[in-house]
């Protein structure tokens, strides 16, 4: 059952929304709202598992609420409706880590649908989209190689868990940027750049962002990957490159002491 919250700006235009899809059996609409605050304090109230968000919200405020909703409801679907039908906007959700987009000119059929999808896991964009989607991954790929000057075997197993813009979040927390900072630089809402540093210490599995860069580091000098443990020791990490199908990996795990920890 989907338990949908709808957000939209004109009241006329939820009223609506919830009338259509309230003819849906496997549809409950919960609740709507019209403004950031509003959809917030629904959010705090009641479980949704999707919901539905107006682009046009004033302020440019969609996709900073949709990271506001994930933060009190880390598992909801978001699907952002009356999108230009543009390569960069469409990217510009999808990097943003959108469940998924109704374009303008699509109707309630095609709401119906995304909504259905998204409740199942699904994303579904067109082929254009899906191939400048590919490139952008390709250029920041070979973009971010060029800035490590990454040449090695074990290189393209890391590039296999991490997105681009993972890669752009975890080169900052190299640096010692905050989550404030990080938003600042690369145009993104804090609560954005929280959800990207969750990613990625599952993705690598590790438990802290100081663990993250020292395996990115050890990754990019070439040297097997480890990580620190609890006791100043450093375990070999064999998680990583055993799901990217590597065979050169030690099946145990091996403690040897570390130096830098145990000072």
């Amino acid at each position: 059952m989907i338990k949908l919250l709808v957000v939209h700006h004109v009241r006329m235009t939820c009223e609506l929304l919830v009338a259509v899809l309230c003819e849906e059996p496997d549809i409950h609409v919960l609740s709507y709202a019209q403004t950031e605050d509003e959809a917030l304090s629904r959010a705090a109230e009641q479980k949704y598992n999707t919901v539905l968000i107006d682009v046009h919200l004033p302020n440019q405020g969609a996709l900073r609420l949709a990271n506001a909703l994930r933060q009190l409801q880390p598992d909801i679907k978001i699907l952002v409706m009356g999108i230009v039908n543009s390569k960069s906007a469409i990217l510009h959700c999808v990097e943003e880590g959108i469940d998924g987009y109704l374009l303008e000119e699509e109707g309630p059929s095609d709401l119906v649908k995304k909504l259905r999808d998204i409740h199942n896991g699904q994303f579904t964009i067109s082929p254009s989209v899906a191939f400048a989607l590919m490139n952008r991954i390709a250029d920041l790929k070979q973009m971010t190689k060029e800035l490590y000057g990454i040449s090695h075997q074990y290189s393209d197993d890391l590039f296999a868990e991490l997105t681009p813009r993972e890669w752009e979040v975890i080169r900052l927390i190299e640096k010692n940027y905050s989550n404030q900072q990080i938003a600042e630089e690369l145009i993104i809402t804090p609560g954005t750049v929280k959800n990207h540093v969750h990613s990625i210490l599952n993705k690598l599995d590790v438990r802290s962002r100081e663990q993250a860069v020292l395996l990115m580091r050890q990754l990019l000098s070439g040297q097997q990957p480890k990580l620190t443990g609890e006791h100043g020791e450093t375990r070999v990490a064999c998680s990583l490159l055993n799901r990217t199908g590597r065979n050169d990996v030690p099946e145990r795990i091996e403690y040897i002491k570390n130096p830098l920890l145990s000072a």
